[in-house]
């Protein structure tokens, strides 16, 4: 058995309820941050599209230092997006391993 379902299995219910309500509070910034990176990635991958759509407008091509400022932005915005992937997807790792270990190995729902 999981060591921490032990320990939980061993508190009144009124102590039980009190740890739980504890390590969910110490969970609230992670999820926070999780719920902010979301927005991050949904509000980055619609203006990706947005830009790969006007690039492909044949007299956007044509602007010089438009063109080449507006593909380097473009790069960036992608690089800074598998950025904010990469760490979303530590936070979902560490936030599914933390409720897991707090429900003693169940899946949370």
């Amino acid at each position: 058995r999981n060591e921490s379902r032990d320990m939980l299995d061993t508190l009144s219910a009124k102590e039980r309820r009190r740890l739980l309500a504890q390590m969910r509070q110490k969970m609230a910034p992670l999820k926070k941050k999780h719920q902010a990176l979301e927005q991050k990635i949904s509000e980055a991958q619609e203006d990706i599209a947005k830009r790969e759509v006007e690039m492909m407008d044949p007299e956007w091509v044509n602007q010089g230092e438009v063109t080449a400022n507006g593909m380097r932005d473009l790069d960036s915005l992608k690089r800074q997006l598998e950025r904010w992937e990469t760490e979303w997807l530590e936070l979902e790792e560490t936030i599914s391993e933390s409720e897991s270990k707090l429900l003693g190995g169940q899946p949370s729902n």
